[in-house]
């Protein structure tokens, strides 16, 4: 610490004035000392006479003087009212202690030039460990208060010269069990976190977000506590006895961030068979690390951003995307590609015998010429590959007209499929409005 360094050095001189040293003070507690656990004691006097020692806690410090973390008690001008921590025979204006984990206790030193009244309250405490008990014992008049709530008046003679009270620090850690759930895939908001005291029931939960915000809390429970539809976050839960002041605990947890991926593309939903590439997509996914395409006619498979593919026999196939999150999600999205030998949709030489036309409202017509077949079946697919419409004919000859009525479809692009003895015979895109 900056401001600790500076007060060391000058008071281990025992050179500097009393007013720079309560400037350097001031700086340690609105700056230096950010969240560290400390105890401000002000002792303040009728004549608007005011002083201060700080106690707070370090690891590896120790009750006495630290020179790498405590500052002497300097003598202010013509010994005015004056407040400090003594130690064999030392006196601190600041002191560093190692976190209490049972008890602490040190003597509190205050003298006068002046005999009046005086109170010590105690301020700049928020950080303690919740559950921290704090006591001011005055020697002289047996008094013990609660000094974290209550200033203590008192009369001080200015014939004192030894310490007349005793600061006693009491913590002792509640035994605590806990468990933490995680969100996942299927539920991001399913965080959860739970806790309970083990000894000195009741307990009182106090929950924070990572801003230091109370969420939520529990009084006086004898069971336990969750903070529950959690997701993604660092929070603090605080638990003390309620039947024991000076017995508490705390415990900190992260939530983890659940990302669901969104997965999108674009591509032609009809391209015509070749040897070379003649497939290609745009892929608007989102929140994906991670990528896997599979074009449904057994030829391969891809991880890149985009895909490329040559499809070589025509036919329906299914391409499907597949997304993955940073946190394992999946996602994906299918969508059925027609592939056709020539730009005029022929699939087969003997599609000259028959012709798909549209009559106007959503209504066709198969037109078959010269040519008999044993078998003729007539199936709609959506863009899906979902099969939505079939019709079976027998013993077909010469010229015939097979109606379609597909007016109470939805709108969209569909496939007209004829098949002869399980042969594709033509295969035509439509749309219906």
């Amino acid at each position: 610490m900056k401001a600790i360094s500076i007060l060391k050095n000058l008071s281990q001189s025992k050179k500097c004035v009393k007013v720079f040293l309560f400037i350097l003070i001031c700086a340690i507690a609105s700056d230096s000392f950010g969240q560290v656990p400390m105890i401000r004691l002000k002792m303040k006097g009728s004549a608007s006479y005011l002083d201060e020692t700080i106690l707070y806690y370090q690891e590896g410090a120790t009750t006495g003087f630290d020179s790498e973390y405590d500052a002497y008690k300097i003598a202010g001008p013509n010994n005015v009212p004056s407040i400090s921590q003594e130690h064999n025979s030392v006196l601190m204006q600041i002191n560093g202690i190692n976190p209490v984990a049972s008890s602490f206790s040190i003597n509190i030193k205050t003298t006068t030039n002046t005999t009046g009244n005086f109170t010590i309250t105690a301020t700049d405490m928020a950080f303690l460990p919740a559950g921290t008990c704090v006591s001011l014992n005055d020697q002289v008049t047996g008094a013990s208060i609660n000094i974290l709530n209550t200033p203590y008046i008192f009369n001080l003679s200015n014939t004192t010269t030894t310490s007349r009270f005793t600061l006693v620090v009491t913590h002792f850690e509640l035994p605590i069990l806990t468990n933490l759930t995680q969100p996942h895939c299927q539920n991001i908001n399913d965080g959860k976190f739970k806790v309970k005291g083990t000894t000195h029931a009741p307990w009182n939960y106090i929950w924070k977000d990572s801003l230091g915000t109370v969420i939520q809390s529990s009084l006086n429970s004898v069971d336990s506590d969750s903070l529950i539809n959690l997701n993604g976050g660092n929070y603090h839960v605080e638990i003390s006895s309620a039947s024991n002041a000076c017995y508490s605990n705390a415990a900190d947890f992260a939530i983890q961030n659940v990302f669901l991926p969104l997965v999108s593309f674009t591509s032609p939903d009809t391209v015509l068979a070749s040897i070379m590439q003649n497939y290609s997509t745009q892929n608007f996914s989102q929140n994906c690390e991670n990528y896997s395409w599979t074009f449904g006619d057994g030829n391969g498979s891809t991880n890149d951003f985009e895909a490329v593919h040559a499809y070589s026999t025509p036919g329906l196939y299914e391409t499907k995307l597949t997304g993955i999150s940073s946190t394992g999600c999946m996602d994906s999205i299918s969508k059925m590609i027609v592939v056709i030998d020539l730009a005029t949709s022929i699939a087969d030489p003997s599609q000259k015998d028959i012709k798909l036309l549209s009559m106007g409202d959503n209504t066709f017509i198969i037109q078959l010429n010269q040519r008999n077949f044993d078998q003729l079946d007539i199936e709609l697919y959506n863009l899906e590959g979902q099969k939505v419409f079939s019709e079976h004919y027998q013993n077909l000859e010469g010229q015939q007209v097979l109606p379609l009525d597909f007016s109470t479809f939805n709108s969209g692009m569909y496939i007209v499929n004829t098949i002869a003895k399980h042969k594709s015979l033509n295969r035509t895109k439509i749309l219906i409005r």
